[in-house]
Formats: C-alpha cells, sequence, structure tokens
C-alpha cells in the first residue's frame, strides 16, 4: 500500500506513487472487507488493515497522515452518510471536549487502479 500526502492545502497527484517525497507509507499490508450485511448489500466496502514488516506476520506499527503509531486501521465509506460529515465531526467534536474517540483522516482510496471515492481513515 501507499499514501501520498504533499501536505495541507496541497494536491495529492497518483503519478506521486513513484516519487518518495511525497510518500507517507510504502509498504506491506492485510485488508479485508468489514461489516456482516454492508459486505453484501453496497457497493462502496468498509475496509479493515494492518500494516505489516516484509515478512507479512509481524506488526508494523506506523504513523499514517499524522496519526499516532499504530498498526490497525479502518478505511470508513462513509455509505450512509451523504454529507460525508457525520462521522468526522463527531469522532472530532468527542476529542475536542476531552472524551475518546477514534482519530480521523479524509482520503481518497484506489484499489488495484480502480477509483473507488472519499474515505475516512480511523485508528481502529
Amino acid at each position: 500500500m501507499k499514501i501520498i500526502n504533499r501536505g495541507g492545502g496541497e494536491r495529492n497527484y497518483v503519478t506521486d506513487q513513484y516519487n518518495t517525497a511525497y510518500l507517507n507509507y510504502n509498504g506491506r499490508i492485510d485488508i479485508e472487507t468489514r461489516g456482516s450485511s454492508s459486505q453484501w448489500e453496497i457497493e462502496k466496502k468498509q475496509y479493515g488493515f494492518s500494516t505489516r514488516m516484509a515478512d507479512d506476520i509481524t506488526n508494523n506499527n506506523v504513523s499514517l497522515l499524522g496519526m499516532p503509531s499504530e498498526n490497525d486501521w479502518i478505511l470508513n465509506g462513509m455509505v450512509y452518510d451523504s454529507a460525508f460529515v457525520r462521522d468526522y465531526l463527531c469522532y472530532n467534536l468527542s476529542w475536542q471536549i476531552g472524551e475518546y474517540a477514534s482519530r480521523t483522516v479524509y482520503c481518497e482510496l484506489i484499489i488495484n487502479g480502480a477509483y473507488r471515492g472519499l474515505y475516512l481513515l480511523e485508528e481502529k
């Protein structure tokens, strides 16, 4: 998996996947679809993934897009949120009032060359 990040306020390009200066992560992952009924009912899938070492077994704790180091992550497709802000807003408001919530960052997802849309990268 590769995560491209040129920084805040900058546009990322798919061609940046070959430029190490813009790669926030370039390594192995173990990925699966999440949910029970949502796996079959909706086209835009939810994913859970773990960052791995080169041996494909050992967890690799890494910081993705400025979040604290971890190895278990969620890609939330926000399929039941047409405005794409409810989860992001709720989690961030919770943090601001001192309660625990998963940290979140917006991202765009491409799997095997197919654009999947806007997702919310979350701590698991």
